[in-house]
């Protein structure tokens, strides 16, 4: 609900606009980062102070990105994604079940591909 609300105060034009494509390419390498650190750097038993409100800034803009990334993939593929029939169940699935990974990989190979091109044409 509160997601729908903004996204209709944004419009649809922005989300293929090139400062979209930016903030969500933003939001993808920050959710694979954040993946990263939290699953293959070891983190230490007591950390400091510092080390808590670091991690808890990098938690929350993570967070952020997630729902940030999938509610605008999931508005691409609503208003925008013209892709046969099967592929949009395919696409659909992976972004249902995928969540934020699906979301990513929705905005590598739809999204940005798409997106891309139609920026092109408007200035060609």
């Amino acid at each position: 609900m509160i997601l729908q609300s903004l996204w209709n105060r944004v419009g649809d034009e922005w989300i293929v606009g090139k400062a979209a494509r930016l903030l969500f390419g933003a939001a993808a390498a920050l959710i694979l980062v954040i993946t990263a650190i939290f699953y293959y750097l070891p983190l230490p038993g007591n950390p400091a102070i510092s080390a808590r409100v670091l991690f808890g800034i990098i938690g929350v803009s993570g967070g952020l990105s997630v729902f940030f990334l999938w509610s605008g993939m999931w508005r691409y593929w609503i208003r925008y994604d013209r892709s046969g029939r099967f592929a949009r169940r395919v696409w659909f699935v992976i972004l249902l079940v995928g969540v934020c990974y699906g979301a990513v990989v929705y905005y590598l190979c739809v999204y940005l591909p798409n997106t891309g091109a139609r920026t092109e044409e408007r200035v060609a």
